[in-house]
């Protein structure tokens, strides 16, 4: 049975202050920018009045986050983009995605009286987010934790106070506050 229902479906949610080394504060913020960058661009090619593209990760994926034959980023952001796991940035596709359909549905539903994107925007005060996969997560010898290892190295992820769990066998999002300069 792979019906979702009350009884069948259990959240995880751990909350833990990290310990953001400058290593790992420098990507994540870099894949921050990545992602809300991503996010627009797909809000310019699905939404423009003129030959938009039809929302689906399969195309969003191909021409955003795909190969060089089928990626339509210019080759200088395609070189920045490419310093964030394609993990990442497919999860900013995948959130657009969503939004995309949620919008629709309340359209239908008579919810809201005309469709709306809005553009992800930098502020001063925020709260954004990255997904880390489970599976980037991985063990060091010592039980410390780091992730995406061909791209942001060995660096330790840590906490000030929490213990990270043993085993992470679910996705993380990572929220990431800043008010102001303060993070």
């Amino acid at each position: 049975n792979n019906e979702i229902s009350p009884d069948n479906l259990r959240i995880k949610i751990i909350r833990l202050n990290m310990d953001k080394s400058p290593i790992y504060k420098a990507k994540i913020k870099e894949a921050i920018y990545v992602t809300r960058a991503l996010y627009n661009m797909c809000i310019d090619l699905c939404c423009r009045e003129i030959d938009p593209i039809p929302v689906d990760l399969t195309t969003l994926r191909q021409m955003l986050n795909g190969k060089k034959e089928t990626n339509i980023l210019p080759e200088n952001l395609r070189e920045i983009f490419d310093k964030v796991p394609s993990s990442i940035r497919d999860e900013a596709l995948r959130d657009f995605v969503k939004a995309y359909k949620i919008q629709i549905d309340l359209l239908k539903r008579g919810i809201i009286t005309h469709f709306e994107m809005k553009y992800k925007k930098r502020k001063n005060s925020l709260q954004e987010t990255i997904v880390l996969l489970h599976r980037e997560i991985r063990n060091k010898e010592n039980g410390d934790k780091y992730c995406f290892p061909t791209k942001w190295g060995k660096e330790t992820l840590s906490t000030y106070k929490e213990k990270l769990p043993d085993i992470i066998n679910h996705d993380c999002r990572l929220i990431m506050k800043t008010i102001g300069n303060n993070e």
